[in-house]
């Protein structure tokens, strides 16, 4: 049975990139995401997450922009 956690992410944009590193780091080490909320950024971040948007980028590190953000909701 591998590990698996709850994510919960909060609120505020520069929280939001940390977010993104979390992640990063909890898919890094063998964690299964089971299941992901959060609030204002946290809720944006969790989403295109769920959504599969957050992508590899050429340094290895998931990335995304405010307009990919954009795109994703319209």
């Amino acid at each position: 049975m591998g590990k698996r956690v709850a994510l919960v992410l909060g609120s505020g944009g520069a929280r939001g990139y940390a977010h993104i590193g979390v992640i990063e780091e909890l898919e890094r080490r063998g964690y299964e995401i089971a299941c992901i909320a959060g609030c204002s950024m946290g809720a944006v971040v969790g989403g295109i997450y769920a959504a599969g948007k957050l992508t590899p980028t050429s340094s290895g590190s998931k990335a995304w922009t405010i307009w990919t953000c954009c795109a994703w909701w319209t």
